[in-house]
């Protein structure tokens, strides 16, 4: 288990098949060192600090060989207790050891929600899905919170910073579960 005082870690990564990462809500990017005993008890490593908090849930994900932290902004909805209001994309820069702000993901898409975090070119799946979006699903564990969960679903496109829908109603559903997952393709 990984503990790390006052630390709150929101993601975790096997960056590249090679480098265990986690980050915090705050952005702090941490390096596990699981060698020898560390299964059981890991050496922690800063490798980026903070920056100031941002508040919003913090997904891991590597686009081709580099490290791309996302940040989804959700706010409160009276009939859906939760909505999913922006996005923001950073990209860990390892010279400065530090995140620097990115306004796009070109040529790539990202899946985020329940299960991990992926990553794929779009060009790979013409007509399913488009470029420089992020599909993301309900992930949301406060289910006491709202009479209605499981409905903050959509596409953001970080180009246009718009949501677009996903293409099912699921407003007369008074519960999705459980709750939605992408299932990806096998990419060997």
């Amino acid at each position: 288990m990984l503990h790390d005082a006052g630390n709150k870690y929101e993601d975790i990564i096997l960056f590249n098949g090679e480098e265990l990462l986690a980050a915090t809500e705050i952005g702090k990017l941490v390096s596990c060192d699981l060698d020898d005993d560390g299964w059981f008890s890991p050496s922690v490593n800063e490798i980026a600090p903070p920056f100031t908090f941002k508040g919003g849930q913090v997904y891991l994900v590597g686009i081709g060989r580099e490290l791309v932290m996302l940040i989804r902004f959700v706010q409160d909805n009276p009939r859906y207790g939760h909505e999913t209001y922006d996005f923001e994309a950073y990209r860990y820069e390892q010279i400065e050891s530090e995140w620097e702000a990115i306004n796009g993901l070109g040529e790539w898409t990202i899946f985020v929600g329940k299960n991990h975090t992926t990553a794929i070119k779009a060009q790979d799946f013409k007509g399913l899905i488009k470029p420089n979006r992020i599909y993301f699903t309900d992930d949301s564990l406060d289910m006491e919170d709202s009479l209605m969960v499981g409905h903050d679903s959509g596409i953001f496109s970080m180009e246009e910073g718009k949501f677009e829908a996903l293409g099912c109603d699921l407003s007369g559903f008074m519960y999705v579960w459980p709750r939605a997952v992408w299932f990806m393709p096998n990419m060997a």
